[in-house]
């Protein structure tokens, strides 16, 4: 598992560096998740804790930007691209919303969050 998630990190980083003239912001986005996620993964410890899932909102800008503008970048040449991307943002949303919903429950108390881990 561990050579395949470095092979896909790998991967991704050569991937976006050879595409970094035509859609800078797959770089951007991607530099952005990698640079954020070390401090959440535990490699370098911020603070009082070893690894932080509550942080990692931080990283996930750089994958949003990676998905935003790749969305508008794929659907550019739709004639109803607005109404396409709109549509799968309120999709996205709800499942957001179904997911924050049930970590909720993880969060529940002290006793709720140290008995689930």
């Amino acid at each position: 598992m561990v050579w395949l998630a470095g092979g896909l990190v790998l991967g991704f980083s050569v991937l976006f560096w050879l595409l970094r003239r035509r859609a800078r912001y797959l770089l951007v986005g991607w530099l952005w998740f990698l640079g954020t996620l070390v401090p959440v993964i535990g490699l370098i410890q911020v603070g009082a804790h070893s690894m932080a899932d509550r942080y990692t909102y931080l990283p996930l800008v750089g994958v949003l930007i990676l998905t935003t503008w790749g969305a508008c970048e794929l659907t550019r040449g739709w004639r109803c691209q607005a109404l396409a991307l709109s549509a799968a943002s309120c999709v996205a949303l709800m499942f957001c919303l179904l997911l924050t919903w049930q970590q909720l429950g993880y969060w529940k108390d002290n006793e709720t969050y140290c008995g689930s881990g």
